[in-house]
């Protein structure tokens, strides 16, 4: 049986010196007194007016994430609430403080009250942490192990902040060797924040020698074969098929009948699409995010499924892919006869003043801006050779002054 205090509430385990991340409730603070305002937060007569768990908050902090690491003592409660209205004005047995700060009558334990704006949370990641980023234990949300780890992501966007919050998401990494990057694939994280996972996880990966599996590194695409073409198409034509896709907009008036799609499978993969039924995918520029010289950038391959579907691909990845992805990679395209070479958005990237990349893979994936002279002379060395893409790879960066005169250009 655990211990109890004269009030009769049970006290943290001697138990928790161990490595192991608690399991309940009424073990997760280190501190008696902070467990024991926890334990009054969440029975206060306040909430027992209520059916609804929401009302009390989603426990966040070090307490939360004593559940997902080796416990750590903690010197106040905090906790997650949607939005300032749904704060609570007044707990039983709490005084509140100014900016929602409630102290215990009792043991002066602090409870710190707060939401996914005031941490500058954008609102589609905030939908997903109040939707389904936490567990419930024994009547209380608990964040989960993504949502704590995403939550010291934006902390971290904060210098005063950025030390301890990454501190804490090597904390639970360690912990969680399951977790990768692909385990955030839904939650709409920014290249930013991506970089600091990635950082984080490559950290735990160097000083405990685990083996990860983050983002894949830039291959040559003819090495993709028609596996992953396919892949692609089956996926695409199934999203479709379910309305997970995102209909844009007609792409020229000349092509009125071929409507352009988007599909994010994940935050670092996705497709731009065109079908003309709604059911078959005709052509798609398939995108997957990569790691090049340890940054994340991002790797593209076009397929042309239907001969009569032509000059879109330029359209497509001026207006859209690029702006989208800031640094693609991609250059040539494939056909059901064959692959072939194209060099038509690098002409126009020159044109438009693009910062254009020369990526050697017999040298590490060495990037080298290149200009397009360079390009040029590079183009007749080695052009449409089968060996070629075993060797050298092109890129382009984005500008943001450069996109307003996409929308005529045609391949």
């Amino acid at each position: 049986m655990k211990n109890q205090n004269r009030s009769g509430m049970n006290r943290p385990s001697n138990d928790l010196c161990t490595h192991e991340p608690v399991k309940e409730l009424c073990d997760v603070a280190l501190r008696q007194d902070v467990q024991a305002t926890l334990d009054k937060w969440r029975h206060s007569r306040t909430f027992g007016r209520t059916k609804s768990i929401c009302d009390k908050g989603m426990l966040i902090g070090d307490l939360a994430i004593n559940f997902h690491a080796k416990p750590r003592p903690a010197d106040r409660v905090e906790i997650l609430f949607p939005n300032p209205s749904s704060i609570p004005g007044g707990v039983d047995g709490f005084t509140r403080h100014h900016k929602g700060v409630f102290q215990e009558n009792a043991s002066k334990i602090q409870v710190w009250t707060t939401t996914p704006k005031s941490l500058h949370i954008p609102d589609a990641v905030a939908q997903i942490i109040c939707n389904c980023g936490y567990n419930v234990h024994e009547g209380l949300m608990v964040a989960s192990l993504e949502c704590m780890i995403v939550l010291k992501l934006y902390a971290s966007y904060s210098r005063r902040f950025e030390y301890q919050a990454l501190a804490d998401i090597e904390h639970m990494l360690e912990h969680n060797p399951q977790t990768t990057a692909t385990s955030f694939d839904n939650w709409f994280l920014s290249d930013f924040h991506l970089n600091k996972l990635h950082d984080s996880i490559r950290k735990i990966t160097e000083r405990t020698g685990r083996q990860e599996l983050v983002l894949p590194q830039l291959m040559p695409q003819d090495e993709l074969k028609m596996q992953y073409v396919n892949k692609w198409k089956q996926e695409t034509e199934q999203a479709l098929l379910l309305n997970s896709c995102i209909t844009l907009h007609k792409l020229e008036p000349e092509y009125a009948e071929e409507t352009l799609y988007h599909w994010a499978k994940s935050t670092v993969s996705g497709v731009w699409f065109i079908s003309q039924d709604g059911k078959t995918v005709d052509y798609l520029y398939a995108y997957q995010r990569i790691l090049l010289n340890g940054k994340i950038r991002t790797s593209a391959l076009p397929y042309l499924f239907n001969p009569l579907v032509r000059g879109v691909t330029k359209g497509i990845f001026f207006n859209h892919l690029l702006p989208d992805q800031k640094f693609v990679v991609t250059d040539f395209i494939y056909t059901p006869d064959s692959y072939r070479w194209f060099d038509c958005e690098y002409i126009t990237a020159f044109h438009r003043d693009y910062t254009v990349y020369f990526i050697d893979l017999r040298n590490n994936g060495r990037v080298s801006q290149i200009g397009d002279l360079n390009f040029m002379h590079l183009k007749v060395s080695y052009w449409g050779l089968a060996t070629a893409h075993q060797q050298y790879r092109f890129a382009i960066e984005f500008r943001s002054d450069g996109g307003k005169r996409a929308s005529n250009f045609k391949n």
